[in-house]
């Protein structure tokens, strides 16, 4: 009678008289097929039997609820300005770990506006995200993709431009500079120029030392930046020792 109960319920209203397991999930079939046994012994031996494993079954599908979804996913499902949106991508960028591709894959799936808007809503957070990104990228279990730098620069300039804490700003710019140097990527480059003419213009006085302990690296930028990004006047000041 249980097992003829659960049919019903978990196939939508079809005929007890004859169970069929494609209209039932996979583990629901097993606790029907167990249930609805001729013989009493090869029955669950108890209510609070078939109870426990519904149990399982439930935390099971809450796993799965739970688990990051792709970027695809999250923008076939939600609204890009819906508050779910933005916790979704925040879920999926913060378990990507150590895998450099995947991180420039998701990036770049996402626009500079779609980033900024899900970073802001989660402002509380950025010091941590922008820890765990530099901590996941620092030694990647795979080879950094050129292309990549670029979606990691991107990143870069959405945290600096909400996050307010200056010396996690900073860590993050050495480690992304020090990456693009290494790398020799123009366009991350330029990228970076931009960040900083804003910044120094923004907090002078706590720029003014982070560009000059960085003049050698931003020296080497110069002849590789477009002329809609070259170092304003503060910044290229600091670079020539005046």
């Amino acid at each position: 009678m249980i097992g003829n109960t659960l049919y019903y319920l978990f196939s939508g209203g079809e005929d007890v008289s004859n169970i069929r397991r494609n209209n039932v999930s996979a583990p629901i079939a097993d606790i029907i097929d167990k249930a609805t046994q001729n013989a009493p012994n090869d029955r669950y031996p108890s209510v609070s039997t078939i109870i426990e494993e519904l149990r399982v079954y439930k935390e099971s599908l809450d796993a799965l609820d739970n688990l990051p979804k792709s970027i695809k996913e999250i923008k076939a499902q939600y609204s890009p300005k819906s508050k779910e949106y933005k916790d979704e991508i925040f879920k999926h960028l913060m378990a990507l770990s150590d895998e450099s591709m995947r991180w420039g894959k998701s990036l770049g799936a996402l626009t500079r506006a779609e980033i900024k808007d899900m970073l802001t809503y989660k402002r509380n957070h950025l010091n941590s995200f922008a820890t765990y990104f530099m901590e996941c990228l620092v030694s990647p279990s795979d080879y950094i993709q050129f292309e990549d730098i670029d979606e990691f620069a991107k990143l870069t300039r959405c945290i600096v431009e909400i996050n307010t804490d200056i010396a996690v700003n900073q860590q993050l710019l050495a480690f992304i500079i020090n990456l693009t140097e290494n790398y020799n990527r123009w366009p991350s480059m330029n990228i970076l120029a931009g960040i900083l003419n804003k910044a120094i213009r923004k907090y002078p006085k706590q720029y003014r030392l982070f560009i000059y302990n960085h003049k050698n690296e931003l020296k080497d930028m110069i002849p590789n930046l477009t002329d809609n990004n070259r170092f304003n006047n503060e910044i290229s000041q600091i670079l020539s020792g005046k």
